[in-house]
């Protein structure tokens, strides 16, 4: 019994700590700041001078693009591959798990090239976030590949690397589509949030 007051008591004091923090430092905080969600997460000046730090050629002007969409529906399934999560080993060995041999094998081997982690898997698909500041490490490491360099600017293409004239069993084959730039996970749940708190 008295175990369950103390926690409760603990409850409440926790609760209440949290809510003046957010409602009397964080908030206002916010408020004053005015950021502005709409301009890059980093400027120029800092984007070029960490690249410098690690040895990369960034550029403004480009950006990484994986052409194969992490919308497609697949057909034909060859076979269940339960074995190292690879992409190299997997497509020197099998080289598709279903019957398209162009798409993304999803195994996040070019996670591990991107210094920034601007790379995550989506639906079984590499996808490149808007944090991506044109680098091409990732080029290299994708054994299909499918990272391509693309205009930071560019609007929509079609994110399938079959070639024209072919086709495969993929529901986004030659599909034009607006060229999603997302934002990483955990970024757009903050981003999210602080959108609800300011009203913006």
């Amino acid at each position: 019994m008295v175990a369950a007051i103390l926690f409760s008591l603990l409850f409440i004091m926790v609760t209440a700590a949290v809510l003046i923090f957010v409602l009397r430092i964080f908030y206002p905080s916010l408020s004053a700041q005015q950021v502005d969600l709409s301009e890059p997460l980093f400027s120029t000046e800092d984007s070029s001078s960490a690249c410098a730090e690690e040895g990369l050629q960034a550029s403004i002007s480009r950006r990484a693009i994986v052409m194969c969409s992490p919308e497609r529906i697949l057909d034909g399934r060859r076979f269940k591959y339960t074995g190292a999560r690879d992409c190299t080993m997997f497509d020197n060995i099998y080289g598709e798990e279903y019957g398209c041999s162009y798409g993304c094998l999803g195994f996040g081997t070019c996670t591990f090239s991107c210094p920034r982690n601007a790379i995550e898997i989506s639906d079984g698909t590499a996808v490149i976030t808007r944090i991506c500041n044109g680098c091409g490490l990732c080029v290299e490491a994708c054994p299909k590949h499918l990272i391509k360099l693309v205009p930071a600017d560019i609007k929509e293409c079609a994110q399938c690397a079959v070639p024209q004239g072919e086709t495969a069993p993929c529901s986004e084959c030659h599909k034009t589509r607006e060229t999603p730039f997302p934002d990483q996970r955990h970024f757009q749940f903050w981003e999210n949030f602080y959108k609800i708190l300011t009203g913006k």
